[in-house]
């Protein structure tokens, strides 16, 4: 069996239904990530690094939010609602 590097054990890695066993795993691992934090912190983090970069790269994000506002006035006059 071929393995992809996102699934490295080939008992996850069968097609169709999740078996009992994938069922009880997700099912603690859902439990333990609610019980430590894991995703509000992982979330804060990663909001935390996105707001860096944002703030160094001011100028350059002015300058998308600009041309897709450009982009969506020239839509939204083709499709006749601007």
């Amino acid at each position: 069996m071929r393995r992809n590097s996102s699934t490295p054990d080939p008992a996850w890695a069968k097609p169709g239904h999740a078996s009992s066993r994938e069922l009880a795993v997700a099912t603690a691992d859902i439990g333990c990530k609610r019980a430590t934090g894991l995703v509000a912190a992982r979330s804060a983090a990663d909001k935390g690094v996105q707001l860096d970069a944002i703030a160094a790269h001011r100028r350059d994000f002015d300058r998308f939010r600009r041309a897709r506002d450009a982009e969506l006035r020239a839509a939204r006059q083709v499709v006749g609602n601007g």
